[in-house]
């Protein structure tokens, strides 16, 4: 979280062209009109395979990568052109959480809506690559996680908070984001669980719960 201020001015959807792809947009453009705030896309296409350096021509190489490039920047262009309430596409080439830290501070984007993929299966040990995005962002992030028909507003939103100044933080941009979508809104603190190997210090009298 970054600053007072609730009120987002500029979106930074960062997609992969794959499955999520739309919802993230749709998420995006639907935040965009409903703070006011400009939009932008971005496709960060990370470095081919260490094998492939070994496996064909620097030629070969430098054509993979230009198709790559090109493949990405025709279809954003066309996803633009079907969401008139984007700014700008942008295709860069790089590490993911990096570029899209370096992309966010240019385009002034202080929220990034991004898209995560479940898991299953052996996958399920795979770290998320959004996890990567949300660690180095250092700006608030939202991860769509399912496909949906149509973008509707969140109905209820959940803000799990610390009871400190951070979580004063977060209850206030959970309470904007219900007010945008005219949702409810639930605060909720976690106590955590009464530790097992407490020190002798803190043992409660017995006839005291100690939770």
């Amino acid at each position: 979280m970054n600053g007072s201020s609730v009120d987002y001015r500029c979106v930074l959807a960062v997609v992969d062209l794959g499955v999520l792809t739309e919802p993230v947009l749709d998420r995006a453009v639907d935040l965009g009109r409903r703070c006011g705030a400009t939009v932008d896309v971005a496709n960060v296409l990370e470095g081919m395979p260490v094998f492939l350096y070994h496996a064909v021509s620097p030629e070969e190489l430098q054509r993979i990568v230009d198709r790559n490039t090109s493949w990405s920047r025709e279809r954003l262009m066309h996803l633009l052109s079907t969401r008139p309430g984007i700014r700008g596409g942008h295709t860069v080439t790089g590490i993911l959480a990096e570029e899209t830290r370096a992309l966010s501070d240019r385009t002034g984007a202080d929220l990034l809506v991004i898209g995560a993929h479940e898991r299953h299966g052996m996958a399920i040990l795979l770290r998320d690559r959004s996890d990567e995005i949300l660690h180095k962002a250092r700006r608030d992030a939202l991860v769509v996680k399912q496909a949906a028909p149509e973008t509707p507003p969140y109905r209820h939103v959940l803000a799990a908070i610390d009871l400190d100044e951070r979580g004063e933080l977060v209850a206030a941009r959970g309470a904007r984001m219900a007010a945008l979508h005219g949702a409810d809104l639930t605060l909720l603190h976690v106590v955590d669980h009464f530790p097992v190997d407490r020190s002798n210090t803190l043992i409660p009298p017995e006839d005291r719960d100690p939770l």
